[in-house]
């Protein structure tokens, strides 16, 4: 209804560039490929930022107002029901952060009640996010760091059995990630990982479920597969305070 009347009002604008501009204001055309039957909130303003496509029904999707100074793109591809993603306040974007949440594929369908949030002031550079399974979730925390090149893999797409068949191995449940993790580049982190708050994950580390096991967090893991490889330690996303004028003790 709303690309409706917007078009009608643009037959009474006689200017071109005034007719575009009254388009790209109150309809933007990233939002429109959505399924009907679906709860979509989006802070005013963070329109241009943000593709998004959804199929199914009952689906919820909520993203407050983004960082100021997000200059990059959100895109998520939604085909499910009754799955919620919640992106709280004062993400900054500023690569592409990708989320994906089912397929529509031959060999999958419509997946039901998973759920994704990211909490405020996290940033990501370059990010995917995926699951292809109901009852999923992901869970990440606040103030949080995110480089590039970094997949969330919350899935292993295809199932994995014992030699009978007469049981999967590789279920899909939950994947948490702490308040104030920094995710270094080009890691992946694997289905039903847990990290602790305050940790860091190093470069072009692979997370797995046994990674962080046992661990309370102020620690680092790093590797293939990644293992923990200090304790007792913190991060600061500011390198202003001394190291990056790198200043000898």
């Amino acid at each position: 209804m709303k690309k409706f009347l917007i078009n009608l009002i643009c037959l009474f604008i006689f200017s071109k560039k005034k007719r575009k501009k009254f388009k790209q204001k109150h309809l933007s055309t990233n939002l429109t490929n959505i399924a009907p039957d679906n709860h979509i909130e989006i802070a005013k303003g963070d329109e241009t930022h943000i593709t998004l496509s959804v199929q199914g029904k009952n689906n919820t999707i909520i993203i407050k107002k983004l960082h100021k100074d997000t200059k990059g793109k959100l895109n998520i591809s939604l085909a499910g029901n009754n799955c919620h993603i919640t992106i709280e306040e004062n993400i900054l974007i500023s690569g592409v952060l990708t989320i994906i949440v089912g397929q529509n594929h031959p060999n999958f369908s419509l997946i039901e009640n998973t759920n994704i949030s990211i909490g405020k002031d996290t940033s990501f550079e370059i990010c995917t996010i995926s699951t292809y399974n109901s009852n999923a979730t992901i869970e990440i925390g606040e103030k949080c760091m995110f480089s590039y090149g970094i997949d969330l893999f919350h899935t292993d797409a295809h199932p994995i059995y014992n030699l009978d068949k007469s049981k999967i191995i590789n279920k899909v449940k939950t994947m948490k990630i702490g308040n104030h993790v920094w995710v270094g580049a080009r890691a992946v982190i694997l289905k039903n990982s847990i990290i602790p708050d305050d940790s860091i994950v190093g470069f072009s580390s692979v997370v797995s479920s046994k990674s962080f096991k046992g661990e309370s967090g102020h620690c680092i893991a790093a590797g293939n597969p990644a293992t923990i490889i200090k304790r007792e330690i913190s991060w600061d996303a500011d390198g202003s305070k001394g190291y990056i004028q790198n200043i000898p003790d």
